[in-house]
């Protein structure tokens, strides 16, 4: 899990558009020494100045602003989670979810779109027959 600063952010954003600070403050309208500023975690920007870098690289305010944490997977993957998601997959690793908690008390979404209760009850008796099957086998 990487925890990077404003700063880290925007120099790999700024340098992913290849880019120099001189550049980008043009983009955005303010002095080659407020991106410097910004990169260097000495100063941060105000709303407004958020809005604009977020809007120029297409990227969420919780991205720019760290609140969403970037985990790499095993493979080399990352994915993005705001601060609180981080923090529940940490403490949720050990907890177990019944099938019940799961229609209840989280939403479920698969290909961007929330399971609903069936499916969730379709998915989960095909596990049971998954199992099923490798215990007939065994």
């Amino acid at each position: 899990m990487t925890h990077e600063t404003f700063g880290e952010r925007l120099r790999k954003l700024r340098k992913s558009k290849k880019l120099n600070q001189e550049q980008l403050a043009e983009k955005i309208g303010v002095d080659q020494s407020t991106i410097s500023n910004y990169e260097r975690d000495i100063k941060s920007p105000d709303i407004e100045t958020y809005k604009k870098l977020a809007d120029f690289f297409e990227v969420p305010l919780d991205f720019l602003t760290a609140r969403i944490v970037t985990i790499m997977s095993g493979s080399g993957k990352t994915s993005n989670f705001t601060q609180a998601q981080s923090r529940f997959m940490r403490t949720a690793a050990d907890t177990t979810i019944t099938a019940d908690d799961l229609k209840n008390n989280f939403n479920l979404v698969v290909d961007g779109r929330p399971a609903t209760n069936e499916e969730i009850d379709e998915a989960i008796r095909y596990i049971l027959v998954q199992r099923m099957m490798k215990d007939k086998d065994r």
